[in-house]
């Protein structure tokens, strides 16, 4: 363990005895350096252990921790304070099945949760979803609603015709005060 001069090796020790043979028999320094080594060693190794434990899950990837529940996919949502983000899960038609399955055999939601292992709030959105759309399947989204009609889109077409050199704001003021 030790060499003519009295050092010691660090890889022959563990870094704890090291630091306890150093701070006999070395100068104040040496233990300063010995203190400091442990502290950023025991700093990388909390952050080690919190970013392995709270890892950040994106779209389509699957999360460890629950993998033993039936989800496909999540969603990453920020959550507008500080930045945190929430992961969301998304269930599978099967799932969703099981659980509209189970609500029409008369279980109690309670039950279907326990059973199926998900949030109770996540029962409840999943068949009252099925009440009003009447399927388990997704619908597709239909985006944003037209804001002009068929009628201001003829009326808008008329004014540019007639009128090329018209600025938006020209424009913008006969379509209010000229409605079709």
């Amino acid at each position: 363990m030790r060499t003519r001069a009295g050092q010691l090796y660090a890889r022959e020790l563990p870094w704890t005895t090291l630091i306890c043979q150093r701070s006999r028999s070395g100068s104040g320094l040496q233990l300063i350096f010995s203190f400091l080594f442990f502290a950023i060693s025991l700093l990388f190794i909390i952050l080690t252990m919190t970013t392995a434990t709270s890892h950040h899950i994106k779209d389509g990837q699957h999360s460890p921790v629950l993998a033993n529940y039936d989800l496909t996919c999540f969603k990453t949502c920020n959550a507008e304070e500080d930045n945190h983000f929430i992961v969301m899960p998304y269930l599978n038609i099967e799932t969703r099945g099981r659980i509209i399955g189970m609500q029409q055999a008369g279980l109690p939601f309670q039950a279907i949760s326990d059973l199926v292992e998900i949030l109770l709030s996540t029962i409840y959105n999943t068949v009252a979803k099925f009440q009003v759309i009447g399927t388990v399947r997704t619908q597709k989204k239909t985006g944003r609603p037209p804001i002009m009609t068929d009628q201001d889109q003829r009326e808008l077409d008329r004014i540019i015709t007639r009128c090329r050199r018209l600025t938006v704001a020209q424009v913008t003021d006969l379509m209010t005060h000229h409605p079709a």
